[in-house]
């Protein structure tokens, strides 16, 4: 609980000063069907609105600037942006990054719509905690579009390994096949499309993989793979093809 109260507490103070801010990282996986362990709640500001977060996080007593981590080859891509500690749940940390380094920007272009939710609307079983605390889903996500195709950029940037797992997660977790994938993918950037071909190709292997699923590793059958295909945000944002 104490993860969910700090979601909506940290959302709602940024919004009370007219700071944009959007939910990504390891919560916007478990939002698209990913079964990801948050370790770290993790948000995404404008670049300009990036220096704000330490003065604003300072309002809040519950936090307090987390120490100097030593950071390993799955926590690198949090080095040098504000992170904060709670100061009862010291495992608990919040972290912010700029739209640019998660290539969101602009930002506001790639946050899922509050109208995209319809009262039937199907939500991933490893979102359901946000789901009850939020009736009409005002929580700020990211577009699957965006954030996919961002995962995949740093993956050819920086390499950075956690984004490339990233990717893979969510191809399996969204059931995401080729055509979905080329046309989320700008074709200036043909290798971040080679790369998401390439974990693609693997997807059967992960199922077989698997003990319980039998449409992808983390999708039962061809019954969910529906569902699943109808969580909000999946065919939102990012690159636009003339395919029909």
């Amino acid at each position: 609980m104490e993860l969910t109260r700090t979601v909506f507490k940290v959302i709602e103070l940024l919004r009370q000063n007219e700071v944009p801010v959007c939910i990504v990282e390891e919560l916007a996986l478990n939002y698209y069907n990913v079964p990801r362990v948050i370790n770290n709640v993790e948000f995404c500001v404008a670049e300009e609105d990036l220096e704000k977060t330490s003065p604003l996080m300072a309002r809040m007593p519950i936090f307090e600037s987390a120490p100097t981590q030593e950071f390993s080859l799955y926590t690198e891509y949090q080095r040098g942006f504000p992170r904060f500690q709670h100061r009862r749940c010291k495992s608990l940390h919040v972290i912010f990054f700029p739209d640019t380094f998660l290539h969101l920007d602009p930002l506001a272009d790639n946050i899922l719509p509050p109208e995209a939710h319809t009262y039937n609307t199907y939500y991933s079983k490893e979102f359901e905690e946000f789901i009850h605390l939020d009736d009409n889903l005002s929580l700020p996500l990211p577009c699957l579009r965006p954030f996919f195709a961002g995962a995949a950029r740093r993956v050819q940037e920086c390499g950075d390994c956690v984004s490339g797992i990233a990717v893979e997660q969510l191809i399996d977790g969204m059931d995401l096949d080729e055509r979905w994938c080329r046309q989320s993918i700008s074709p200036e950037r043909p290798q971040d499309l080679g790369f998401i071909l390439a974990r693609l190709s693997g997807k059967r292997n992960r199922t077989i993989d698997s003990f319980l699923n039998n449409h992808t590793c983390y999708i039962m059958d061809e019954a969910e793979a529906r569902i699943v295909h109808s969580i909000p945000g999946r065919n939102l944002g990012a690159y636009k093809t003339n395919e029909s």
